[in-house]
């Protein structure tokens, strides 16, 4: 039989790739000067090589087959670490659970007001007015002068709607809030309850339950007795300077996981330095106070008077909200999320309280916090005593989930704001533009000749 010319001779091998160290040429249309460099795989065939004789080959040898010996999968180099943890293993600073700031500097107690009493510590009179202040508010919330309305809308043909207890309503008598205001106070209250429904439903982001708080916070806002107060969001604002920060008890057995930011806007959540084991957390709102223009003259001329720019700030934060006075801060979770707003909360609490305390303004005032976990709201209180700083709590405030819960949750935030327009403006006054006012008298006495 005659060859074409691009058959080979009859000594040809019955492997086309015997004795050569790529695969076949091409034909025609291949790219002058270029190699294939591509190895070929072996193509296995099920009924030539299945996995039974896999096994029994490395039965037969003496060799156990595991995942890592299998076909395809690369061999672990010698001394790869086990996973999970070990006592010599650096834990990141988003394992941190609330019990290990126990041990922390300064030390954070998550103690109940029982507790703390138990203990033998002195509650500070202020701390004890707060927590009376909320206590006192009834279990029964819902106006009674809405009860006629809560009925007809849920006496409808479809019965969407249950009716509340009749246990949940409040007397007129007891009711502090203006009725001419509580018609829109219920319809307020009904879109939360529907907004927070559709989150549960639909397992939305954290940043849309983060909405409810804007709303609520908001809304108190707009009211008279409101005007002087600011919802702000805090969610990218870190702890700064480091100095106030909680460290660790060795000084350095937390990382954290992209290293540590101090700058705003950097991150959502702000993580430990490696260096000195100092820890911070980000949280997400605050209420402060609206500063007037006297008061934020009077604080600057006494930071002028200061040479570290680290200082310049009346809270525990630098740059656009460092002039902000807060007296309530949030953190919030969404349902069965498995990071804790705990430990964020009170990270963020101790370093208040430091910085309350390195200007030695009054560090036994409470700070209060609130967390929230999807539905549910509950308040802890943060004060310092002999050096040791109290995270006194939970306390409930109320909830997004039933209509009752709801209007207590609006009731209990109504006090609190109104305690921040009176108590914590009081403490204001007397501790950072008292002390404000001091740094500038210094100024004149050296003028005058007077300081000593």
């Amino acid at each position: 039989m005659a060859q074409s010319g691009n058959q080979r001779g009859t000594d040809t091998p019955d492997d086309p790739f015997e004795g050569q160290k790529g695969p076949p040429k091409r034909g025609r249309g291949r790219p002058p000067g270029r190699k294939n460099t591509t190895q070929p795989q072996p193509v296995l065939v099920q009924s030539q090589v299945s996995s039974l004789q896999l096994n029994d080959v490395a039965t037969r040898s003496g060799k156990a087959m595991s995942s890592s010996s299998r076909p395809g999968s690369p061999e672990k180099p010698p001394g790869t670490p086990k996973r999970g943890k070990s006592i010599n293993t650096r834990f990141k600073s988003n394992d941190l659970v609330i019990e290990y700031l126990e041990i922390c500097n300064p030390p954070i107690f998550l103690l109940s007001i029982g507790q703390i009493r138990q203990q033998g510590h002195q509650i500070p009179e202020k701390v004890t007015e707060l927590y009376e202040l909320l206590r006192r508010v009834p279990r029964s919330n819902i106006p009674s002068i809405l009860q006629e309305t809560y009925n007809k809308e849920a006496n409808t043909p479809q019965k969407s709607k249950e009716a509340p207890a009749e246990h949940d309503y409040l007397s007129p008598q007891m009711d502090p809030l203006d009725t001419k205001r509580l018609p829109y106070l219920k319809d307020f209250i009904d879109h939360i309850l529907e907004v927070a429904e559709f989150n549960e439903l639909a397992g939305t982001h954290e940043k849309q339950w983060g909405n409810i708080v804007c709303q609520m916070l908001n809304a108190f806002a707009l009211w008279p007795e409101g005007k002087s107060i600011r919802p702000i969001n805090i969610e990218t604002t870190p702890i700064a300077p480091v100095d106030l920060r909680p460290k660790t008890h060795d000084g350095g057995n937390i990382t954290g996981i992209q290293g540590e930011s101090s700058k705003e806007g950097s991150s959502s959540v702000d993580v430990g330095d490696d260096r000195d084991g100092s820890i911070s957390r980000m949280i997400d709102w605050a209420v402060a106070l609206k500063v007037s223009r006297n008061e934020k003259s009077r604080v600057k001329r006494a930071f002028s008077r200061i040479n570290s720019v680290a200082l310049h700030s009346i809270n525990q934060t630098l740059g656009s909200m460092s002039q902000c006075p807060m007296f309530l801060t949030l953190e919030l979770k969404k349902i069965n999320q498995a990071k804790d707003p705990r430990v964020q909360l009170a990270i963020w609490a101790a370093a208040g309280i430091k910085k309350q305390q390195m200007h030695k303004w009054d560090s036994s005032f409470p700070m209060p916090g609130i967390t929230i976990n999807g539905h549910v709201w509950e308040l802890f209180i943060f004060f310092e005593v002999e050096g040791q700083i109290m995270m006194m709590g939970p306390f409930e405030l109320g909830s997004t989930k039933d209509v009752n819960q709801a209007w207590q949750l609006l009731r209990k935030l109504y006090l609190l704001m109104k305690w921040g327009t009176e108590q914590y403006k009081q403490w204001f006054e007397e501790n950072i533009l008292a002390w404000a006012d001091g740094m500038a008298q210094e100024d004149i006495s050296l003028v005058d000749g007077s300081h000593d």
